[in-house]
Order: structure tokens, then C-alpha cells, then sequence
């Protein structure tokens, strides 16, 4: 027995040069609707107990970001120290609900990362901040909510028990606890981010139930109480240095931008 939350996500415009190719997607909110299923009780299926391992391999380094891939398959980990880079969260608008033209402008741009649940009158499902302005998420405390709080050269998740619980931060994103998941046998793209030693880790796969990803971070040294699921459906993706490694073309509500300040953060 299963109850569901409508909630709507979506993501940044991306070209076909991504070396995996993406399903055909909708591309409005009428055609992209998105359910949280609520835990199941009947115990994990067979297919959620599959091993997550992985090989990764790197596909790109600098200082502050390392990206690795799953052999030639659509699975990614982003690796971003924010001593090094600047991390900050962007939300879209109705009339302006691509990243495209909100990050294409920034200066010093480095990545885009795709952010998290929202409704579909474009409020967060999960709460966000921006610039210390607290945007509450629409269901904050019907769910078992994680919090990652970002400050100048400072990354830390948190749980979230209420919207009148965040505390002042520079920027944050919510998202869902991944325990919540556990023995869901849905393997459609999904992106868990995590902390590990001070850095931000940003894991979007297809075809890995949440119970394999949460395996492939903890494989990493990934406590896990530090990570939670940001997003899930067919509407991930990410670009650095103009490369975009995982497609969708889809609308966005919120999302992660990574930029080169002037000179380094030191902690």
C-alpha cells in the first residue's frame, strides 16, 4: 500500500553531445509529472539487493573538480572541493525555467548540476537558499528531509525536520533521505549528493535502484548520514567546461552552479 506526492521536476537544455544518449523526454510541465512513492513495507525486492559496484574512470580533472565515469555507461560522480571552487544554488521561474539562460552569463562558470523536487507552481518541494533568502519547501516535514548547507569554502548536510528548523546559511538545497527508498526496485536516473572530507560529492546514475547508490558512496567512505537523494526520473544531467556528460531537456526548478572565484577560499 503506497501513497504518492505530486511533484514536478525538471532540468537544464542540453544538446546531443553526451556520451550516453538519453530516452525520449516531455518537455513541459503538463507532459513531466514526477511521484514520490511513499516507503514500501513489504521488504526489498530482489533487483534492490543487486551489488552497486562500479569502475570508475577519470574523464576529467583540475584543481578543485575531478569527474569519473562508469566505464562507457550513463554514471557519473562529481567531485567538487569548495575551498577551491565556488558552490551557490539557482532557482528557476515559471517564464524562465531552463538553466540555460541563468547560468550561460556567469562568470567564471565551470559546472551545472541539476537540483531538486518542486511543484508545479514552481515552489521547492524542498527547501532551498539563496543569497540567505530561505524559500520553504512545500513539504519539508511530510518527509524524511536532508539539508545540504553551503558557506564560503564550507559544505555540511543536516537532517531538516521542518522549515522552521533551517538555520542561516549562504546557500542550501534540500532533498529526500535515501533510507526512505530502500527496497524501491525504480531504476530511473537519480542523483545523490554527498559530503566526504570537507568536499561536495554529486553521484547521478541510471539504472541503480537508490539502494545501490547509497552502496556505491558507502564503497566510497561516504557516511550515510551525509547524503541524500536530490532528484530522480528521467531529468538529470550535468555540463562542465561546456561539456555536457549527462543529457535531459527538460525544465529545471532549481540548480547547482560551480564557478572559479578570483582567488581560492581558503578554509
Amino acid at each position: 500500500m503506497k501513497r504518492c506526492l505530486l511533484v514536478l521536476i525538471t532540468i537544464v537544455l542540453i544538446s546531443a553531445c553526451s556520451p550516453a544518449a538519453t530516452p525520449s523526454i516531455p518537455t513541459t510541465i503538463d507532459e513531466e509529472i514526477f511521484f514520490i512513492p511513499i516507503q514500501q513495507s513489504e521488504g526489498k525486492s530482489p533487483e534492490a539487493s543487486i551489488s552497486g559496484t562500479v569502475s570508475w574512470r577519470t574523464v576529467m580533472a583540475e584543481p578543485g573538480l575531478k569527474i569519473q565515469q562508469d566505464g562507457e555507461v550513463a554514471r557519473f560522480i562529481v567531485t567538487i572541493d569548495p575551498s577551491i571552487l565556488n558552490l551557490s544554488i539557482i532557482q528557476s521561474i515559471e517564464d524562465d525555467s531552463f538553466l540555460e539562460p541563468s547560468y550561460s552569463e556567469v562568470p567564471n562558470m565551470v559546472c551545472a548540476l541539476s537540483g531538486g523536487f518542486f511543484e508545479e507552481d514552481f515552489t521547492p518541494t524542498f527547501p532551498l537558499i539563496i543569497n540567505h533568502q530561505i524559500i520553504p519547501g512545500r513539504n519539508t516535514s511530510d518527509y524524511p528531509t536532508r539539508i545540504l548547507y553551503i558557506n564560503p569554502g564550507k559544505v555540511q548536510i543536516e537532517p531538516l525536520a521542518n522549515n522552521e528548523s533551517i538555520r542561516d546559511s549562504q546557500y542550501a538545497i534540500g532533498g529526500i533521505d535515501p533510507s526512505f527508498h530502500s527496497g524501491n526496485a525504480s531504476q530511473s536516473n537519480k542523483v545523490i549528493i554527498a559530503t566526504k572530507d570537507g568536499q561536495l560529492l554529486y553521484l547521478v546514475t541510471t539504472y541503480k535502484t537508490v539502494d545501490q547508490m547509497v552502496e556505491i558512496l558507502i564503497a566510497d567512505g561516504v557516511d550515510p548520514n551525509n547524503m541524500f537523494l536530490l532528484s530522480s526520473g528521467w531529468t538529470e544531467q550535468f555540463t562542465c567546461r561546456d561539456i555536457h556528460f549527462f543529457d535531459s531537456s527538460t525544465i529545471v526548478g532549481s540548480g547547482i552552479i560551480v564557478t572559479t572565484p578570483e582567488n581560492p577560499i581558503i578554509p
